[in-house]
Order: structure tokens, then sequence, then C-alpha cells
């Protein structure tokens, strides 16, 4: 809001400095609009697949498949890295 209204009161008193900082504002309000959005839908996304994840592992899925990204770090041994 601020932005919009020093682009006005430049615009009005032709201030070019006062229009492009409002300008500027306007953008990086935008900006953060923008990935404000985009952090929400990531975060819902997210949500649903570790939902998804833990119906699989109760419908019979491997537990490990309920960690994010499947199999959780190996630890130490062998064959770490495959389901037994």
């Amino acid at each position: 809001m601020t932005g919009k209204i020093e682009h006005a009161v430049g615009s009005m008193v032709g201030s070019k400095s006062l229009k492009a900082k409002g300008i500027q504002k306007e953008q990086e309000a935008r900006a953060l609009k923008v990935q404000s959005e985009e952090l929400a839908e990531a975060e819902r996304l997210e949500a649903q697949a570790s939902a998804r994840r833990e119906r699989a592992v109760a419908h019979g899925a491997h537990p490990h498949a309920g960690h994010l990204g499947g199999v959780p770090p190996a630890t130490t041994g062998p064959n770490t890295n495959t389901f037994q």
C-alpha cells in the first residue's frame, strides 16, 4: 500500500525518485506475496504426501516407505540401503 501511495504522489508532483521508490515497493510486495503462496502450496503438498505415505504403510507398504524420500539414511552394516 505504501508503494502505491508513493508512486501516486511521485506521479502527481513529478518526482521520479519517489515514483521509482513506489514502483520498487510494489514489486517487492508482489514478490513476497508470490513467495508466500508458493511456500503455502509446498506445505500443503508435503502434508498431503505425508498422509499418503502413512496410508500406504497402513495398507501394507514397508514401514521405511513412511519416511520422506522412502528409505531412511543408512546406519551401518551391509545392505543398509535395501528393504529386508
